[in-house]
């Protein structure tokens, strides 16, 4: 009998759901993947474990037929991933109303639809779990972005309530808050991008381009699909790259140091203020960064007279985009940790290396056969990343320039 039976939306060759049906394959799960198109994710159709089946989750009687499918095959329904979603890139004020409704449609009535139909079988069983995949933009509003934001708010919120209205039938629910994911639900939302304002294109292509630096999606779904067999799994994730800019007491911080600075209180700070609230927060970018971050800010208002002004939503986005070189030694622990399954403080090197290979253009191959066959490496295979993250930062620490 299989560990868990799990239904995944959105499943896609290059997303996410894909990825999670792998892996809670690979946890002995029965699997049941399913999206608009059976060819989009024919990749998984090799794999005893997981069957396919076409399903949109913006028709109610679908949304029925696959969960009668998936009954009639293993006479029960454990974990329902609402993964299925669609962005909808472009300034909000020019989005059509149906671009609205499609996308609230596909991100939000969908996951509500498809947890509708699981509830029943969940609630006779006195066990189940529902978890949504939402994003971190449904936190932290987004310019450029505000239409998949506000979907993403709404199912967070629906997620809470979902959680506390549940839970006298013992069913569960998690929701994940994924940051910078490396998928293909930015090339999936191509359609529904709304750039009718010449001005703007820019900045929705800006948007559309974040996508590379990135955590990967398989290791996304390897932290979710453990949190999710938990006995008792948590109720919030926030997982991927920069993850830790979106999570609320760094948020919170984020904000009083803004506030602090943000004298006159109009909500705007100038470029000679930056550097005050990077010292706050005890950062010191160089003066190069600081003028990429200014010229990459996701808006082009100006405040205090000449300065170029930024505004606290800017700020953060700006902060997620680009300081990839202030992560703490814990969030590089927290990295390699999606490889360590045994949190042992080791991973194998065959992981380490393709690991290296994906977080873009930081190592050559020269560089990593150098690495791995170091000091770190022990004559097993494995890569102590604990000792290699201290020393790493130590090192750091001894370049930085004396003013």
């Amino acid at each position: 009998m299989p560990k868990q039976v799990v239904l995944v939306t959105g499943c896609s060759a290059g997303g996410i759901g894909y990825k999670l049906c792998e892996r809670f394959a690979a946890e002995g799960c029965r699997v049941f993947a399913t999206a608009r198109r059976l060819e989009a994710m024919s990749g998984l159709a090799s794999n005893p474990l997981i069957s396919l089946a076409t399903l949109d989750i913006t028709n109610d009687a679908d949304v029925q037929r696959v969960m009668k499918l998936i009954l009639e095959e293993t006479g029960r329904i454990d974990i329902v991933v609402n993964n299925a979603g669609l962005v909808g890139i472009g300034p909000l004020i020019e989005q059509t109303l149906d671009t609205v409704k499609a996308v609230f449609d596909a991100n939000t009535f969908g996951a509500l639809r498809v947890a509708q139909a699981a509830f029943p079988h969940m609630a006779a069983r006195k066990s189940g779990l529902i978890v949504n995949i939402g994003s971190v933009v449904g936190d932290v509003p987004v310019p450029w972005n505000g239409l998949y934001s506000s979907t993403k708010a709404a199912m967070h919120s629906m997620s809470n309530i979902l959680s506390m209205e549940l839970q006298p039938f013992n069913i569960k629910v998690l929701n994940v808050a994924p940051a910078a994911i490396r998928s293909n639900i930015a090339a999936n939302g191509a359609g529904f991008r709304q750039v009718g304002s010449i001005p703007w294109l820019a900045k929705t292509d800006h948007v559309v381009q974040l996508g590379p630096a990135t955590m990967p999606a398989e290791v996304f779904a390897r932290r979710v699909v453990k949190a999710a067999l938990q006995r008792n799994p948590p109720t919030h994730m926030t997982l991927g790259g920069n993850a830790w800019i979106f999570k609320p007491p760094q948020i919170q911080q984020f904000k009083e140091a803004f506030q602090l600075i943000d004298h006159d209180k109009d909500g705007w700070i100038g470029e000679k203020d930056l550097k005050e609230i990077f010292a706050s927060l005890g950062i010191t970018p160089s003066s190069s960064t600081l003028d990429e971050l200014l010229k990459s800010r996701p808006g082009d208002t100006p405040a205090h007279g000449e300065e170029r002004g930024v505004n606290f939503t800017m700020f953060l986005t700006m902060m997620s985009e680009r300081l990839f070189e202030f992560d703490t030694e814990a969030e590089l622990i927290t990295a390699f940790e999606s490889f360590d399954e045994a949190d042992a403080g080791v991973v194998r090197v065959e992981e380490m290396r393709k690991w290296l290979s994906e977080v873009g253009e930081r190592m050559g191959e020269r560089e990593i056969d150098k690495l791995l066959k170091g000091p770190f490496t022990d004559r097993q295979g494995n890569f102590n990343y604990r000792e290699w993250v201290k020393v790493l930062r130590v090192n750091e620490d001894d370049e930085q320039p004396v003013t």
